[in-house]
């Protein structure tokens, strides 16, 4: 019995899995030549790969609240996370430049991993404490450094149930460090386009809501569970009127 509230689709599924296993080749190889040029470009064609996937899934996105970015700007992106999905519906209708973390060893993949290295995503180690350290300690200074936002997912997973779970206060070091803006994100729908654990795609739309910026001046390590637990109750606050009023 399908619960998702989208009809799974036999033929996006498929053509879904062919169009990403054929354009992650052809769309790496365009993404590592443009990086030849500058990483700007290489980013515009990492966007376009991701309007590709949403196409072939048959997935639509709207969003809400892109009054609250400056395309100019830098922030760090705090979203709920419900699907694989998520990431390429940020990338489609973000201006800014988006970064993402990623576990360092899908950096190795071919095509797919040496794209997201020239477009300047973070690799992450966790191979132990010291590593994961560092590796945020490199973030912070790209991001102070560098005309880059980061998006983080502070539930450390995919929802199974498309609710917001807890997040981990961990994930706020980034933002604290870095002392970007932090901008809350609430997506909602992209779970019942494909949910975890699933190959299924159920064509539908997704939405994207983007809350008002947040001033991290004056805030340290300390302030981490606070500054949790205010961003999640601002995600969960802008998931509601998202659900109740469909997409005009």
């Amino acid at each position: 019995m399908d619960t998702t509230g989208n009809r799974p689709s036999i033929f996006r599924t498929v053509f879904g899995a062919s169009w990403l296993m054929v354009s992650t080749v052809f769309w790496g190889i365009v993404v590592v030549s443009a990086s030849l040029i500058s990483r700007k470009a290489a980013y515009v064609c990492g966007c376009a790969w991701a309007r590709g996937l949403l196409w072939s899934a048959g997935i639509s996105v709207h969003a809400r609240g892109l009054e609250n970015i400056d395309p100019n700007g830098k922030y760090v992106f705090v979203s709920n996370h419900q699907s694989h999905m998520d990431i390429l519906a940020l990338l489609c209708v973000v201006k800014a430049h988006l970064t993402f973390i990623a576990k360092r060893e899908l950096f190795y993949v071919p095509f797919f991993g040496w794209s997201i290295a020239v477009l300047g995503h973070i690799a992450i180690d966790r191979s132990s404490a010291r590593k994961a350290r560092a590796s945020l300690d490199t973030a912070v200074r790209r991001l102070q450094d560098e005309n880059i936002s980061v998006v983080i997912f502070p539930e450390g997973t995919r929802s199974r149930t498309g609710e917001v779970s807890d997040f981990k206060r961990g994930s706020f070091s980034l933002a604290i460090e870095s002392g970007l803006e932090v901008i809350p994100v609430s997506i909602d729908g992209t779970f019942r386009v494909l949910r975890k654990g699933s190959l299924w795609i159920h064509p539908g739309t997704a939405t994207v809501t983007f809350g008002a910026p947040l001033d991290m001046t004056g805030l340290t390590a300390t302030d981490k569970d606070a500054l949790s637990s205010r961003v999640r109750e601002l995600i969960v606050a802008m998931k509601a009127p998202a659900m109740a009023t469909p997409p005009g």
